[in-house]
């Protein structure tokens, strides 16, 4: 569902603007990403507008617009201050959510007819964890240290989860699951290092023949034509990543390891959720809540790029702190009800197959909504540089879902039948605070 576990921009900027010394005005361009930014720091720093006109500017935001000005004609900025143009934070989510869409069907492809619902839920979950481990591991690297470091460290992470995908074929005897784990440790290698729309369209077309095998051919000719895209899918995080690496001092950044075991943790979490959800529903009926999660998840990405960048929007025409951070947050609440809204009507859509009885028809549209929630707070927490804010909201919100869903009785007594659904309400809750919250920090972002 997420894919972006980078490690704080706050925290990087802390260690880069020396503690211990008395604050310059510099410091503060240096680490803020916007006008809006820039200027807060000044204020907190003692810089204030009676400050600025003693150093000959008209104002603590007229600095601050200088300062960054002075700041763009030093030379090019790190990953830590840059501010991304707008076009470019839209397209990539949008090129992220194709390459992910794309990625689900040549992985589900490769499933065969006949495999039992367990096997497929097994598959499908060491995908979604290996996609969330090496994510962490090349999010992390790229927060901290050099390019060349965060494909190391992501390299290692990728290479010890093909050793389990090899395992767990060995155990199970199913092809399948190499094929999804080679797949998900190739994919945020690839978007991340060579974004743009010829990688989204190869593996638009790479999705497109898979489907068509899936549709028309043998099983084996499915199996061929989708081990024959993620080999190539592979090769290429391999090249890609060996020319990053180019010319890199040897070593893995510092904490690479707590952000991979927090991702996993967090990861395990949500999948124990949906686990309980699967055997207390059913295969058939789970396949909405799936598929819910899978919208979410997809469109996450582009609905907090948006956000991003109406939060730039506001720094570079608001001056005023606290108007500016509550029109940020503003945007909070649209965003979670959009999300839920999305998931609430794919669910909805699967349960209208007229060939198939579900007999809790609440408990699977209430799990597909809490999923959205989740999936939303997830991405805000890791987006705002709070890995182990995302692992400890996913154990909290996910534990108090199974045990709610434990104790829910298919009775007509209204609490004993509604543990599940006020569980959710409280999480969706907390979910729409966080995002609010989080949307109203644009210096983590």
């Amino acid at each position: 569902m997420t894919v972006d576990t980078g490690a704080a921009p706050a925290e990087g900027a802390a260690e880069r603007s020396g503690a211990g010394r008395r604050p310059v005005p510099e410091d503060a361009a240096r680490i803020g990403v916007d006008l809006w930014d820039v200027t807060a720091r000044l204020e907190a720093s003692g810089f204030s507008d009676a400050a600025a006109r003693a150093a000959g500017h008209s104002s603590a935001s007229e600095w601050a617009r200088e300062l960054i000005a002075d700041r763009a004609r030093s030379g090019p900025l790190d990953r830590q201050t840059r501010v991304e143009p707008r076009g470019h934070l839209l397209t990539a989510a949008l090129g992220r959510a194709i390459v992910m869409l794309a990625g689900v069907v040549i992985c589900a492809s490769t499933m065969p007819r006949r495999s039992t619902e367990v096997v497929v839920f097994a598959v499908a979950a060491i995908g979604w964890m290996t996609a969330q481990v090496v994510s962490a591991a090349l999010w992390h690297g790229l927060g901290r240290g050099s390019r060349g470091e965060a494909v190391r460290g992501a390299m290692v992470v990728a290479g010890l989860m093909v050793l389990v995908g090899v395992g767990m074929w060995i155990a199970v005897g199913q092809p399948t699951v190499l094929i999804w784990v080679l797949w998900a440790s190739s994919a945020p290698l690839l978007v991340t290092l060579r974004p743009g729309w010829s990688l989204v369209a190869w593996t638009g077309l790479a999705g497109g023949l898979c489907a068509l095998a899936w549709l028309f051919g043998e099983a084996w000719q499915t199996l061929a034509v989708a081990g024959a895209a993620t080999t190539l899918a592979a090769v290429s995080a391999g090249s890609v990543a060996g020319a990053a690496m180019r010319d890199a001092r040897p070593g893995i950044v510092r904490g690479t390891t707590a952000a991979v075991v927090m991702a996993a943790i967090q990861t395990a979490a949500h999948l124990a959720l949906l686990l309980a959800v699967f055997l207390r529903v059913g295969p058939g009926a789970f396949a909405a809540v799936a598929l819910a999660g899978l919208a979410a998840g997809v469109l996450a990405d582009p609905l907090f790029a948006l956000a991003r960048m109406g939060g730039g929007w506001v720094g570079g025409r608001f001056t005023s702190w606290i108007f500016g951070r509550s029109l940020a947050a503003s945007a909070g609440p649209p965003l979670l009800a959009t999300l839920c809204a999305v998931a609430l009507g794919v669910a909805l859509v699967v349960l209208a197959d007229p060939y198939r009885i579900y007999l809790d028809e609440p408990l699977v549209l209430t799990a597909a909504v809490g999923t959205a929630a989740i999936v939303a707070t997830i991405n805000a927490l890791l987006r705002t540089g709070s890995a182990f804010g995302a692992m400890f909201y996913t154990v909290v919100v996910c534990t108090v879902g199974i045990v709610a869903l434990t104790y829910r009785l298919p009775t007509e007594d209204a609490w004993q039948s509604a543990p599940f659904e006020l569980a959710t309400a409280a999480m969706v809750t907390l979910a729409a605070i966080i995002v609010t919250h989080r949307l109203s920090r644009p210096q983590a972002w």
